[in-house]
């Protein structure tokens, strides 16, 4: 129970209560409220004093160098790779901060289960991942997430404005910010080059070209694009269409608008002709698989393919581009955030690391390998990856309310059926639409 309640609960005695009290029981009773009102102004942290209000409610001010303790680390776990670059950035936590002890426990699977269970229990980890879909929205309407203004309000050297800004926006409700983005990838146009030359086209900016390109492209076992069957591929064409999933502050879903069923109905019209298909109907698990074996000239991914290709395909080669405009550029990007649970009871440690791990310096190690991409524009990338960074400018992070669910799946689902018996993208549009709560 956090320490309000039980301040609210047994710091309250009625007047006629304190009357008959003898001067010493009156004394130890003032002592014991003054002592849990001083451990409600610590904001509940294990960590020794080092925390102030910054003196003119400007923030929570946290001395780092004055943090000790331990802070619990927990997130889904991810490759090999990625967990070993992962040690390493922590290592050079520890390093910087010898007096804070991270505990990192990572989720082999399950992770929103084993973290709904946490919750529930009133102890989750000190600092988690909290994925911008699925994961945030919820756990922001459950207040189950510390907001964290105050910190950040107290502590600027954070640099929030260095944080590309739509990437924050799954993590902010009602201007108040609930996670600091950890990485990030939007969606870059891969494509073979061998390919394309043999086929006398360069890489396409526009639809049209991309069009002429997948065409061109598409020749025996072959085919021109592979493109996987769900919105979060097709929805950046809703964006470079002038169109959009939610509204710019995510209180509205604007899906149903002409803009996004001329985007559907043009991905439906390169299907229809065959110069695109999805990994299904390649005979592949995913269309990096299908790139990788040269069954497609040309994929759209995120920056995960780049170490499938060095890993599984060293020897297929592969350049990346922005993706083809529509009426505009549009794109989407994926994201996780570090975020504090409102019952973590160590949140002054908590903050120094999320403030590394986020910060300019340990987003550069985390980064450094290119495994994923800096949510910040004050880290640079790894080499080669410009196409990718540029679209960090200008996509949406793939994040949205809580009711966005159902309507991806049913989305989805509809989607499929189209691709396999013929449709409209109205009609999956409509369907979609159908599953808002």
């Amino acid at each position: 129970m956090p320490v309000t309640c039980l301040f609210e609960q047994a710091a309250h005695p009625g007047v006629e209560d304190i009357r008959p009290m003898r001067h010493a029981r009156f004394l130890i009773l003032i002592t014991a409220i003054l002592l849990v009102l001083a451990a409600c102004q610590g904001g509940g942290s294990g960590a020794s004093g080092a925390a102030t209000d910054g003196g003119d409610g400007g923030g929570t001010e946290i001395d780092e160098d004055a943090v000790t303790g331990e802070v619990r680390l927990s997130g889904g776990r991810s490759s090999d790779a990625e967990e070993a670059l992962l040690q390493e950035t922590l290592d050079a936590f520890g390093e910087k901060y010898p007096n804070i002890e991270v505990i990192y426990e990572p989720v082999p699977a399950d992770y929103a289960t084993v973290m709904a269970a946490q919750f529930s229990a009133g102890d989750p980890p000190d600092l988690f991942y909290v994925g911008a879909t699925g994961e945030a929205a919820p756990w922001i309407e459950q207040d189950l997430l510390e907001p964290l203004g105050p910190y950040i309000d107290g502590n600027p050297e954070i640099g929030l404005d260095q944080f590309y800004p739509r990437l924050l926006a799954p993590f902010q409700r009602d201007g108040e910010t609930y996670g600091l983005p950890k990485d990030a990838s939007p969606l870059a146009l891969f494509y073979n080059p061998d390919m394309l030359e043999a086929a006398g086209v360069t890489a396409p900016t526009n639809w049209e070209e991309l069009q002429a390109a997948a065409e061109a492209l598409t020749d025996g076992d072959v085919v021109g694009l592979c493109l996987g069957a769900e919105i979060q591929r097709w929805g950046a064409f809703i964006y470079q269409n002038g169109g959009a999933i939610f509204n710019e502050d995510n209180t509205e879903m604007v899906l149903d608008s002409p803009e996004t069923v001329e985007a559907i109905d043009y991905l439906l019209g390169l299907h229809e002709s065959g110069a695109l298909q999805t990994p299904a109907e390649i005979g592949a698990g995913w269309c990096g698989e299908a790139y990788g074996t040269g069954q497609a000239a040309m994929t759209i991914e995120g920056n995960w393919m780049v170490s499938y290709m060095d890993n599984d395909f060293p020897d297929m080669p592969y350049e990346m581009a922005e993706l083809p405009q529509g009426t505009q550029q549009g794109n989407l990007a994926f994201t996780v955030a570090y975020s504090m649970g409102v019952d973590s009871p160590n949140k002054e440690a908590a903050w120094v690391l999320l403030q590394y791990l986020s910060g300019q310096e340990g987003m550069a190690n985390w980064t450094s390998l290119g495994l994923a991409l800096p949510a910040r524009a004050d880290v640079d990338p790894a080499e080669g990856r410009d196409a990718l960074v540029a679209g960090l400018e200008y996509a949406t992070a793939y994040g949205f309310p809580s009711e966005w669910i159902p309507v991806q799946d049913a989305f989805n689902n509809k989607l499929t059926e189209v691709l396999a018996s013929g449709g409209t993208g109205q009609e999956i549009v409509d369907a979609a639409m159908a599953a808002a709560r």
